[in-house]
């Protein structure tokens, strides 16, 4: 019988120890050089656990610089990363299940202001002073004055859940 408990033990704790889940990669700490030609992307992250990611694939080198949000920030961007949109020299990052627009400088990648507003999605900059904002469970898009990072108006719709706009 104590051989039997042995044996029951050790493969227990053989497959105890082969059951280990795979850890994501941790940031790398590089980031892309200003005036890099590439590609970002916005990985929008599992529902509910924190942990969108704002990436950069570089054209020249071939090279993939991971979680830039929080190599420049020291924290994660957010739950759900839905958009984002170029404004000038920042970075506008809607993160629908935190409730908040990101603003981030171009140049450097840190935060420069945040936005709360619930369930942000899409994004569209129609000229220079008014960026627009759809939002979920919501009949309205937000128009937002992107000097001063404040809400200027609204549009009313028929309907709900906005998603995705364009200029005509």
């Amino acid at each position: 019988m104590g051989q039997t408990v042995k044996y029951f033990i050790g493969g227990l704790l053989v497959l105890m120890l082969s059951c280990v889940k795979d850890m994501p990669n941790p940031p790398n700490g590089e980031v892309p050089q200003k005036n890099a030609k590439g590609l970002y992307i916005l990985n929008e992250g599992a529902f509910g656990n924190n942990n969108a990611e704002l990436s950069f694939y570089n054209f020249q080198n071939a090279k993939t610089y991971q979680d830039l949000y929080k190599t420049n920030n020291g924290k994660n961007l957010g739950d759900v990363a839905q958009g984002f949109l170029w404004h000038a020299d920042e970075m506008w990052i809607s993160i629908n299940n935190s409730g908040r627009v990101v603003i981030l400088d171009t140049g450097t990648l840190v935060e420069k202001k945040q936005i709360s507003l619930s369930y942000p999605r899409q994004m569209l900059e129609v000229h220079p002073g008014k960026i627009y904002i759809g939002r979920l469970y919501s009949q309205q898009i937000q128009v937002i004055d992107p000097i001063k990072y404040e809400q200027i108006s609204s549009i009313s719709l028929p309907f709900k859940n906005p998603e995705q706009m364009i200029q005509h």
